[in-house]
């Protein structure tokens, strides 16, 4: 999984790992972490980052240089993530982040597609048909994480392509593209 990944050769470099405090060096570092955030979670198809459990995920330590990120400065970088839509916390207290390497309008582009390719407007769908591995064709939306897709859902049915069919108080049922 991971030992496939290449990582940029900044990785290799100590003061990487520390926040600086100039502020274009900053935003360049935050940049340059934003970046690789994405694509390793894009790899690795990881979809959420718990802050407290950033040991767990290679990219935030090094062990040869003997580095890794503070949780302040991975915090940092999931928000700024969060601010350009690759990224939406799932707490108030900034704990636990959802990563996507598409905002949430390119990924409602991107179903939107889909579903004009594989002609699927106008007919009755649930959440399985597009996140279960089993009956899924895309693997575009096979395992993403079912908060998200549901963010997608709602965004599109502010645009008017999707009808959300709810059932008893309010539970999603189905859902059809106009």
């Amino acid at each position: 999984m991971a030992q496939t990944f290449e990582y940029p050769s900044f990785y290799h470099l100590p003061p990487f790992y520390t926040l600086q405090e100039v502020i274009a060096t900053k935003q360049k570092q935050i940049g340059l972490w934003q970046e690789f955030t994405i694509r390793y979670c894009k790899a690795n198809k990881i979809q959420r980052i718990s802050v407290n459990d950033c040991d767990k995920i290679p990219i935030f330590h090094n062990d040869t240089i003997q580095r890794k990120l503070s949780p302040i400065f991975i915090r940092e970088i999931l928000d700024s993530l969060a601010k350009i839509g690759n990224a939406k916390w799932l707490d108030e207290t900034k704990t636990t982040a959802i990563i996507t390497w598409r905002t949430i309008p390119d990924w409602a582009n991107f179903l939107s597609q889909y579903v004009t390719d594989k002609q699927m407007k106008n007919t009755p769908h649930t959440l399985n048909d597009f996140l279960n591995r089993e009956i899924s064709a895309d693997p575009g939306f096979v395992g993403m994480d079912q908060s998200l897709f549901l963010e997608v859902l709602q965004y599109m049915k502010g645009k008017g392509t999707c009808v959300l069919m709810e059932g008893p108080e309010g539970k999603l049922m189905g859902f059809k593209f106009v």
